[in-house]
């Protein structure tokens, strides 16, 4: 059932296989614990990373025209 979230690259016949392997085996009440600790601390960072790009936005937004102006130079992209 795990392996069936993969994405991407980990979605390939002999990698998929391979992670099925993987994942067969004990999966304890503290295994359970930690993955629910680092999902929450992966959260917390992309609220962080959020609030940032929209602070970000805000102060960089009296240069809107220079960066359209630095967008559309082809030497730039």
């Amino acid at each position: 059932m795990l392996a069936d979230l993969a994405r991407g690259r980990m979605r390939t016949a002999g990698k998929l296989a391979d992670l099925s392997m993987a994942l067969a085996g004990r999966f304890t009440g503290h295994h359970a614990l930690m993955c629910r600790l680092h999902l929450d601390r992966i959260a917390v960072f992309n609220t962080a990373v959020a609030g940032l790009q929209e602070q970000i936005t805000t102060r960089a937004a009296p240069w809107q025209r220079e960066q359209d102006l630095l967008k559309s130079s082809p030497r730039l992209r």
